[in-house]
């Protein structure tokens, strides 16, 4: 993506751009279904449910604790890392479609 946004109107941008706008949506998609999936493979074998974002107290089951009791507070947050790959995701999807309606000004060659 850099090399094509560098040199936008070079004859191998097309071919660039079509091979790399979707790795970058890929990613994030996989990302957002595998945090999805481990919330529910944990809520479903494990017995209980923590947050996909925010802060919650998890009540342990007593088959886990030996017939005893326990809480545990946790705290689920997103970073700047997940955030920049939604941004970074969201310009590559812009960039296939603005292609060909973002007309990029050459620079006069001097004689």
């Amino acid at each position: 993506m850099f090399i094509y946004s560098v040199k936008p109107n070079k004859s191998y941008s097309k071919k660039l751009l079509g091979f790399v706008w979707n790795k970058p949506v890929y990613a994030l998609a996989i990302f957002v279904i595998e945090l999805i999936a481990l919330v529910l493979l944990v809520k479903n074998f494990a017995g209980f449910d923590f947050p996909l974002y925010g802060s919650a107290t998890i009540q342990l089951p007593q088959s886990m604790l030996q017939n005893s009791t326990g809480s545990v507070a946790v705290v689920a947050v997103f970073e700047w890392p997940s955030y920049f790959a939604t941004v970074v995701a969201g310009l590559c999807v812009a960039a296939k479609l603005y292609h060909r309606k973002v007309e990029v000004p050459t620079i006069p060659q001097s004689k």
